[in-house]
């Protein structure tokens, strides 16, 4: 028996709430990361899209496969741990 399709897990949009900030002190609007949405993903460039009261939306450049809400979302500038959250939504 066949779910869906396997295009089905792929989303390039997701909302994380919970965010604490390491490496700095907000987020910007616009704000170009490394995200990483499970501990063994290696990890794919993304942009802030909205900044909400304790939540963002962020925007990967590609669909990113499994996005899974309850899993950490970190977001990364090299080397650096900038912040991250918990993964509440995504949309197709």
């Amino acid at each position: 028996m066949v779910l869906g399709k396997n295009t089905d897990v792929f989303t390039d949009h997701l909302r994380a709430v919970n965010i604490n900030h390491m490496a700095v002190d907000h987020f910007d609007i616009g704000q170009r990361v490394m995200a990483k949405i499970r501990y063994n993903h290696e990890g794919a460039p993304a942009t802030i899209k909205e900044i909400g009261n304790d939540s963002i939306d962020l925007i990967f450049e590609e669909p990113v496969r499994a996005v899974t809400p309850g899993l950490a979302l970190v977001m990364y500038e090299g080397d650096y741990v900038l912040g991250g959250g918990t993964i509440v939504k995504f949309y197709k």
